[in-house]
């Protein structure tokens, strides 16, 4: 009766088809959408059920030409692998969130500093300004996306040596300190 709850069928070898290893990837699912503890769960549910049929004849290592050491050795082999494979996507998903966290966490740094930060392509195209920088020009972040910033706040107080010197810096892949004077909107 259980079996039929389980499965649908009568038939014990369908719970985990020909071979066990064709759930491992619902093992990678549950990992990464539950993290190492669903993983966990579904890991120790499969194990009871491989568990269940080898000991009722049934399954994939329930091979009448072995004997039940062997079997049981195989089981072992399979569920370390589905341990491994959950504990492998549960570690993917770790990564993920931190790595999420970082970005919110800079970015809100970021978005937060009391100095102007311009963000640009290497055209030096703005693609991105924070809040001070709205403060301090006047201009807000939707005006000045995709402007080169000389079009916009340029206030002819430096020369071309400066300029020269500070994209010089920042396409080098330096950061570029100093002070500019520039011009706000109004």
């Amino acid at each position: 009766v259980s079996n039929l709850v389980l499965t649908g069928t009568q038939n014990p070898q369908s719970v985990l088809g020909a071979e066990p290893y064709v759930l491992l990837p619902l093992l990678f699912v549950a990992g990464i959408r539950f993290g190492s503890s669903g993983g966990a769960i579904a890991t120790v549910v499969i194990a009871a059920v491989t568990v269940w049929q080898t000991s009722h004849g049934h399954g994939a290592f329930a091979d009448a030409g072995y004997s039940p050491t062997s079997q049981a050795f195989r089981i072992y082999v399979y569920l370390a692998i589905a341990s491994l494979t959950t504990l492998f996507a549960a570690a993917m998903l770790s990564e993920r969130e931190r790595a999420y966290t970082q970005a919110r966490l800079q970015s809100a740094a970021l978005s937060a500093a009391a100095n102007a930060i311009v963000i640009t392509d290497r055209a030096g195209l703005i693609e991105w300004v924070n809040q001070a920088f709205s403060e301090l020009t006047g201009y807000t972040a939707a005006e000045v996306v995709g402007k080169n910033p000389r079009e916009l706040v340029k206030s002819g107080q430096h020369d071309q040596v400066f300029y020269r010197n500070l994209w010089d810096t920042m396409l080098s892949g330096q950061v570029w300190r100093g002070e500019i004077i520039n011009r706000r909107k109004d």
